[in-house]
């Protein structure tokens, strides 16, 4: 009989919930809402993963009472003087269900996603930005992701940052022209450089306006623009450094690792993984994660329990829910 287990992606936005056997085979998934400490309470949190629960038990009874164990990666774990909240609700919930679990930062998701639950460095650029290495010893290292108003660099709201950095110097004439302004007054439905001012400081988050301003950085970058250059230049070499720096930490006395592009940033991998490759040891394998982060939560569990995934784990699981 195939082992079924549940693999959760815990996030600042969404939590989504897989349940899944070794095939790779999704017996049943569904999606609450977000779930990281520092912006969620923990009593939210309870009711979000009570939630999960009852609807993977809704969708599919008979496995998930054969699940043997849930591996939860959560973004915020590690960085929240709540851990050990965090931890005893997580266990009150799966234990309510009686079922065996462990809660770690959602790095692992993602590593997993990438090299199949293989040791390796996963380097991740979405709106925020961090790159996590995993030895053959179990060792977890971490490089970046301190936060976006002093970090985070390479990160699609440090692109869209310097865009309107590079945008306002050119109005001013203290920066070379880019073809960044055009665009950006075309993106904003605007006439005037100034008129962004006003898109940019509102109610809403700063992060959700500034970072899809990325994409407009590497549509100029396609147009040999000068100034889109400079910024996606300096993004790939801000992520040659950390996976560097986490080589020389964790990987001196191993193989080279598998190295993992993880989130929208990577969405142009034909741009990025080039321009990392120039500064890197030209034998590693870098190659964008093709699966979704919650899939390395499933891998993640199945590795708990000491279980191998089959050869058709990866090509299953992008089929969706199995029937």
């Amino acid at each position: 009989m195939l082992a079924i287990v549940i693999g959760i992606d815990g996030g600042g936005t969404k939590t989504k919930g897989v349940m899944a056997n070794e095939k790779g085979q999704i017996l049943a998934e569904t999606t609450v809402g977000a779930t990281n400490p520092n912006s969620v309470s923990p009593r939210d949190i309870e009711d979000r993963l009570k939630k999960l629960f009852r609807t993977l038990k809704h969708e599919d009874q008979s496995s998930f009472e054969q699940g043997r164990f849930c591996f939860a990666g959560m973004s915020g774990i590690g960085e929240s003087q709540d851990d050990n909240v965090l931890n005893k609700v997580f266990n009150k919930v799966c234990a309510s269900h009686s079922i065996a679990c462990q809660l770690n930062n959602d790095g692992i998701n993602a590593l997993y996603a990438g090299t199949l639950g293989e040791p390796g460095i996963v380097q991740i650029a979405g709106t925020g930005a961090i790159t996590y290495g995993l030895t053959q010893q179990g060792e977890f290292h971490r490089v970046g992701g301190w936060g976006y108003l002093f970090d985070d660099q390479g990160s699609g709201y440090d692109l869209g940052k310097q865009a309107l950095s590079r945008v306002f110097q050119a109005y001013d004439g203290r920066g070379k022209p880019t073809i960044l302004s055009q665009l950006l007054l075309d993106y904003f439905s605007v006439d005037e450089i100034p008129e962004l001012i006003p898109k940019i400081y509102t109610d809403r988050e700063a992060r959700d306006i500034i970072a899809p301003i990325s994409q407009l950085v590497l549509n100029a970058y396609d147009s040999n623009d000068e100034i889109a250059h400079e910024i996606v230049r300096g993004a790939a070499d801000q992520f040659t450094l950390n996976i560097q720096t986490i080589m020389d930490q964790a990987f001196q006395q191993e193989t080279p690792p598998q190295v993992a592009l993880a989130g929208g940033i990577f969405n142009r991998s034909d741009v990025f993984i080039p321009l990392i490759k120039e500064k890197l040891e030209p034998y590693l394998e870098i190659n964008r994660v093709e699966l979704e982060p919650v899939a390395g939560a499933v891998i993640a569990a199945f590795k708990c329990l000491d279980i191998k995934i089959s050869e058709e784990f990866e090509s299953n699981f992008k089929k969706g829910v199995f029937s």
